[in-house]
This record gives C-alpha cells, sequence and structure tokens, in this order.
C-alpha cells in the first residue's frame, strides 16, 4: 500500500468523502511536486508558494494547507504553518516610478540614504537606527537585529554598503550609525514624499512594502524574499504575490 493510500484510508473514519477527495487532489499533486525529495517543511513551504503563485484564493490555500497538515500529522511529522489570512487592503506601496522620484529629490545627505536604504534593503526603522560599523559587511551584506531580537544577513547592493560607510566613518565598531529619534525618520520620509508629488500618507513601513513588490516584480523568489524581510512564516510573505498580482489585473487592457 503506498504512503497515499495508507493515509486516505486513515480519514475514511473522519471526514466526508468529499473531504477526501480534495484531501487527495491536493496530496496528489504535492508528491508530485516534491517527487522524491525528503517530505519536510521546506518542501511544503515552497509547494505552497508554487499553487499561490498560481492565483489560489485565501480560501483556496487554506484548503490545501489543511490538507498537507493531516498528511504530516499522519507521517508523525510537525508543518507548523499558520493559517492564510489575507487583509481585506493589500499593502500601501509605491509605483517603480514613484520609488525613483523619491530618490531623486534628496536634498541632503541624510534623505539620501534613508530613502536609498529603505527602497533599497526593505528593512524596518527599528532595524535601520539600531546598525552598527561592525554590522556592515564588505562583501555585500549588513547584520540587523528584527523582530524578537533575532538577527539576520540581508543582502544589498554596493551602492548601499558605500552610502553606509559615508555614515559610519569615524564611529566605533558599535557605535550607531543613525543617530536619530524615529519621528525624525518618519518626517523625512514624508517630506520627501510630499516633494515627489506623491499624494498618500507614506512610512518607512510603506518603504518596506515597496521593496517587497519591486523585489518580485523584478523576478525575485518568494523565499528570498522571505529571508530578506526576516518573516518566519513564508505565509506572511505571500501577501506581496496577490499584490503584485492586483497590479496585473489593474493594468489588463480593456476588452473592446
Amino acid at each position: 500500500m503506498s504512503i497515499l493510500e495508507g493515509y486516505l484510508n486513515s480519514l475514511n473514519l473522519h471526514v466526508s468523502e468529499k473531504t477526501i477527495l480534495a484531501y487527495r487532489e491536493t496530496i496528489e499533486k504535492f508528491l508530485a511536486y516534491n517527487k522524491s525529495r525528503e517530505i519536510d517543511k521546506t518542501g511544503a513551504e515552497e509547494f505552497l508558494t508554487y499553487i499561490s503563485l498560481h492565483g489560489c484564493s485565501a480560501r483556496s490555500m487554506n484548503r490545501h494547507l489543511s490538507a498537507i497538515r493531516s498528511f504530516f500529522s499522519y507521517m508523525g511529522l510537525q508543518l507548523g504553518l499558520r493559517s492564510y489570512k489575507f487583509p481585506k487592503n493589500l499593502p500601501v506601496y509605491l509605483t517603480e516610478e514613484e520609488a525613483k522620484r523619491m530618490v531623486s529629490v534628496a536634498r541632503n545627505p541624510l534623505e539620501d540614504a534613508v530613502v536609498k536604504v529603505f527602497l533599497g534593503t526593505g528593512i524596518r526603522l527599528s532595524e535601520l537606527l539600531s546598525l552598527t560599523p561592525k554590522d556592515i559587511d564588505p562583501e555585500g551584506y549588513i547584520t540587523v537585529l528584527g523582530k524578537g531580537s533575532k538577527q539576520r544577513v540581508v543582502a544589498v547592493q554596493p551602492e548601499i554598503i558605500e552610502l553606509l560607510n559615508r555614515f559610519a566613518r569615524g564611529k566605533f565598531p558599535e557605535e550607531l550609525i543613525f543617530l536619530y529619534h524615529r519621528t525624525t525618520i518618519q518626517k523625512t520620509v514624508q517630506r520627501m514624499a510630499d516633494r515627489a508629488g506623491i499624494k498618500r500618507n507614506i512610512s518607512p513601513h510603506k518603504l518596506r512594502h515597496s521593496y517587497a513588490s519591486l523585489f518580485l516584480r523584478h523576478g525575485g523568489q518568494i523565499a528570498d524574499l522571505r529571508d530578506q524581510l526576516g518573516h518566519s512564516n513564508i505565509t506572511v510573505t505571500n501577501i506581496y504575490i496577490h499584490t503584485t498580482a492586483s497590479d496585473r489585473k489593474k493594468n489588463l487592457p480593456k476588452t473592446l
């Protein structure tokens, strides 16, 4: 008896025939996608990301997730993925043209640094303000202190490294690079947005959303974006897939 048939037989006493058919479809697809690889959380995450890229609704994604949770339980494995809860309002972010306008209106080194670091790395405001010279790796990485005091390494472009090194010049290795209050940075971002002619409220976190949207639009992979943003669960990152899908829908030509 195959693993799949054994699993489906174990369901017979607990769920309806309709559910069994739905779970069979999901697990057959999962096993085909996973092929000869070991069944583990990484494979499940990659499979769920793959099907989400094909336009599944939150309800459909949760049905697939329930099937995989059940299958993992049968296999004696823990999945540890949260259910999909997509907000009614998608993240607010800049278009690529708006992002370029914000970069172009910088009038001083702080404005130039703030907008380029947020749009070029996707780090949080708190992570920017905790950066020290020792966190800068000349090979193209920065180490940031994220939520829950978790450190992560973020890949960045050489221009960002050069910019951070200019601000870090003359500082001790563990001295803060940006000695500014949160409010100062928030006001700086909004002032630049106003100057760039962007008629809505723009915060550092919305620049983080913008980074994520642009990352995917330029061909980045969702798993890499999850690591860049420091999400512990890829279901959180998947909201940006639906953001870019929403863009595509808006840009569809009108029917004649």
